[in-house]
């Protein structure tokens, strides 16, 4: 079993490891979704590591994907993923790097997903809500971060602030 992510992420599975991981993680399957941190911190224990997680949310969101079929769902997956990941870029840049954000990056494609399924959930029950308020409120918050850290950061060169 190959899995690849919006990201550019691919992992293989052998027949044999992924069938014990649909035996023993029926989380993937629940009516109801939680968060991939959630899930983790509940039923993921044995996959270890940080790297582990990141092959749990990797799981995670190809089984959560196949709940959000359809090429609307595909859009929003490769627009929300771009989207985490250039905050992620960005919050990674201003904290001179480091591999939280490189085992972010694997995790992001979950986190696509969980957002996915919640605004289907959300637009059955409520229909459509407009954010543009809350959009325009982040973007203005965001800017105004990545300038207070640039201007604090005494060791950019001018061009590079």
């Amino acid at each position: 079993m190959v899995i690849k992510t919006e990201n550019g992420i691919v992992r293989k599975f052998d027949k044999k490891t992924f069938n014990k991981i649909v035996d023993t993680h029926p989380e993937f399957f629940d009516e109801v979704i939680q968060s991939p941190e959630a899930l983790y911190y509940m039923y993921g224990k044995n996959f270890g590591s940080e790297a582990g997680q990141d092959t749990y949310c990797l799981l995670y969101a190809y089984f959560i994907k196949q709940r959000n079929p359809g090429a609307e769902k595909s859009e929003q997956r490769t627009r929300l993923t771009d989207i985490y990941l250039n905050i992620n870029s960005i919050f990674g840049y201003l904290s001179y790097g480091g591999t939280y954000f490189g085992h972010q990056e694997s995790r992001l494609p979950a986190e696509s997903e969980y957002s996915i399924y919640v605004s289907s959930d959300q637009d059955n029950l409520t229909g459509q809500y407009d954010i543009s308020k809350q959009k325009k409120l982040y973007m203005q918050s965001l800017r105004q971060r990545i300038a207070d850290e640039v201007t604090a950061d005494n060791s950019l060169t001018h061009q590079e602030k």
